[in-house]
């Protein structure tokens, strides 16, 4: 369970993907350091599984399916990405609840600015057309909403 308030930011320091699959290792010093292998850490709203972690990096494999459903198949080294811990109790909520499962692929279909704020008036996500016969969400999956580096908002087919 997550905020969906960024704490760290991390780099893409290596993407290594097939369709079945891949391993994204990131370079992210101030959070690496308190990681373990088998915890989760949302990156870009996206929860993954640490696989491997020194004192600067962590790595996460990717199944076939987050590579399809997410942009993260398409991060280049140097990519910055956004990074977040996991609720642990005792900590001050400050954001919403965010599960960081991703079931479908969305894309923004209107940003227009706000007349009194400058900030955005308008976001709709719209189901992709190979989503429509999207699986029914297990107890343990939900929809993320697409981070402000566009989690949801870039898909392959686009």
């Amino acid at each position: 369970m997550f905020t969906g308030i960024i704490e760290h930011q991390g780099t893409v320091a290596s993407l290594k993907s097939t369709p079945d699959g891949g391993r994204l290792k990131l370079h992210a010093p101030t959070v690496a350091k308190h990681l373990e292998v088998s915890k989760s850490i949302a990156v870009n709203g996206c929860c993954l599984t640490v696989v491997e972690v020194d004192a600067e990096h962590f790595s996460a494999d990717l199944s076939g399916e987050t590579l399809r459903k997410t942009s993260l198949g398409d991060w280049k080294t140097g990519t910055r990405v956004n990074l977040e811990q996991p609720l642990t109790a005792g900590k001050e909520f400050g954001g919403h609840f965010v599960l960081g499962h991703v079931d479908t692929i969305g894309r923004v279909a209107r940003l227009a600015p706000k007349a009194k704020t400058g900030g955005t008036a308008s976001k709709s996500l719209n189901p992709s057309p190979a989503t429509s016969s999207r699986k029914a969400p297990s107890p343990s999956t939900a929809s993320a909403s697409p981070s402000p580096a566009g989690t949801l908002a870039s898909p392959k087919s686009q």
